[in-house]
Formats: C-alpha cells, sequence, structure tokens
C-alpha cells in the first residue's frame, strides 16, 4: 500500500510541475487512485466485489 501510494503522489508531483493546475489534475488524480486501490484490494481479496 505504502508504494501504491509512493506512486501516485509520484504522478501528482509530476502533473504539478509540469504546470498542471491542481484542480485540473485533481480528476485525474483521483480516478488514478480509484483504479490503483481497486486493484491492490482485489489482489488481497480473494473474493472481491464484480465492479473490480
Amino acid at each position: 500500500m505504502v508504494a501504491t501510494h509512493r506512486v501516485l503522489a509520484r504522478h501528482n508531483w509530476r502533473r504539478l510541475v509540469d504546470g498542471v493546475a491542481a484542480d485540473q489534475a485533481y480528476p485525474d488524480a483521483l480516478a488514478e487512485a480509484d483504479r490503483a486501490f481497486r486493484l491492490l484490494r482485489a489482489a488481497f481479496d480473494p473474493d472481491p466485489p464484480a465492479a473490480c
């Protein structure tokens, strides 16, 4: 989980360094975090929800 968080943080940092405003980056960052943590949950949950 920590590695997932670090990768997501690095992606967000890169967006900001590239000049993307935080409010513009937010939708993509949120979608990436949702997907990353759904995949992580599915990897550890023997019976993940169908939406994963």
